[in-house]
This record gives C-alpha cells, structure tokens and sequence, in this order.
C-alpha cells in the first residue's frame, strides 16, 4: 500500500491538503491506521419506492437539528408508529434514531473539515444539546473522537 501514500503525499504537496482528504476519502484509503470508516460518508438510499418513508427522509434531511420524535415523524406520512418503524427499517436497513445520528455526524463531519467552530458549537448546530452525548454517538459512528477526527481530516 505504500505506493497509494506516496501518490497521496504527491497530491498533498502538488495540491492542497484537503484535495488529498477528499481524495483519499473517495478511494477510502486511510493513509494512517487504514480504518476505512474514518472515510465513510453517510449517502442515505432513496430509490427504494416507498413514497411515504422518502418523506419521512426528507424530513430528517431539512430538519435534523431539531428535536425530532417518532411521533413527529408519523406526521409526516400520516402513518402508525408500528408501520413506520417496520417500513422505515425495510426501505432504510435503519431505525429512525439511527439515521438520525448518522445523518446529524455526517453533518457534523462536514463542519468539523471545513470550519472553525468549536466542537460544542458544532454539537448543538447538528442538534445535541450535549456535547458528551454528542462526543459518544460520534465515536460510536466513526470511530474517532470529533477532536480527533479534526486534528485528521482538517487542515
């Protein structure tokens, strides 16, 4: 694998730092440890035909820093809770609480890579009033703590 952190390194000083992330994101080469869920981005399926659980996702994709409840999602589709949650496992392979986190660290990442902003700034603009509850989902979805994850992927 060496020749792939010597082409990264070339793009790295050829280029900018972040083209080489980018770039080794999208290969998802981890040029350290080679934990490639460092790498992975939440890209949420939404061709699986269940009209009703698209709008539950779109929902969630507009409205994620907000306090969101399952009941606050059958609302949306105008749906029990029983049926959404069956229906939203088979269209997603998630539960809604899971997509959630997902879809709020991968949020969360994007402004970790490409800001300034303090962590616990960054927790409550991707919706978790506490940044230990944050810290935990997003070592539980990465792999790394949002500290870490920053001193590795931002410039």
């Amino acid at each position: 694998m060496s020749w792939l952190d010597l082409g990264l390194e070339l793009v790295a000083q050829c280029t900018h730092p972040g083209i080489m992330r980018q770039l080794g994101k999208n290969m998802v080469i981890d040029t350290g440890l080679r934990e490639q869920r460092y790498y992975q981005s939440f890209k949420p399926r939404f061709e699986h035909g269940d009209n009703d659980i698209i709008k539950v996702q779109h929902f969630l994709q507009s409205h994620y820093p907000t306090s969101i409840n399952i009941a606050l999602l059958c609302q949306q589709c105008f749906l029990t809770e029983r049926t959404l949650l069956r229906r939203f496992v088979k269209a997603t392979g998630l539960k809604p609480i899971q997509y959630l986190q997902k879809l709020r660290v991968q949020k969360a990442c994007e402004l970790i890579e490409n800001s300034q902003l303090k962590l616990e700034a960054i927790a409550l603009k991707v919706g978790y009033e506490d940044p230990g509850a944050f810290r935990k989902v997003f070592i539980k979805v990465i792999g790394l703590s949002p500290r870490e994850f920053r001193r590795r992927f931002s410039g």
